[in-house]
């Protein structure tokens, strides 16, 4: 008898509108996924002043989503900028995985390249 596998809690945030539309469609056909965050932080420095990165990070800390999907950009400018709230924010939230993405993202690439270790997190998280 196969186990039923538990809902998936992910979140997002990114760069690009047109990025977080393509990975929200994607995702919106997985039966085991559910969406619990997502968002657009175009320009890190200006919108982080405004607090939306940090609202972001309280979000993520109080939902606590089993993966975390970013955009290499973000996370770089990120890093340059706050290095020491990024490294608190994983230091609160050290049982989410992430997922970070390039230019060069391909959905059905990291699907078939991750299959393996997909499965596994899974099964173990089902467990």
């Amino acid at each position: 008898m196969m186990k039923k596998m538990k809902t998936i809690k992910i979140a997002l945030i990114c760069t690009d509108e047109a990025l977080e539309v393509r990975l929200l469609n994607f995702l919106r056909g997985e039966k085991d996924i559910i969406v619990s965050g997502f968002g657009v932080i175009q320009n890190v420095a200006h919108e982080s002043d405004r607090g939306k990165g940090q609202d972001f990070m309280n979000k993520m800390i109080e939902l606590q989503p089993d993966i975390i999907i970013l955009d290499t950009t973000l996370l770089r400018a990120a890093a340059a900028l706050y290095l020491p709230q990024l490294m608190e924010f994983m230091r609160k939230c050290a049982s989410m995985r992430a997922i970070i993405i390039g230019d060069r993202f391909y959905e059905q690439t990291v699907i078939a390249d991750d299959e393996g270790r997909s499965a596994r997190f899974f099964t173990e998280r089902a467990s």
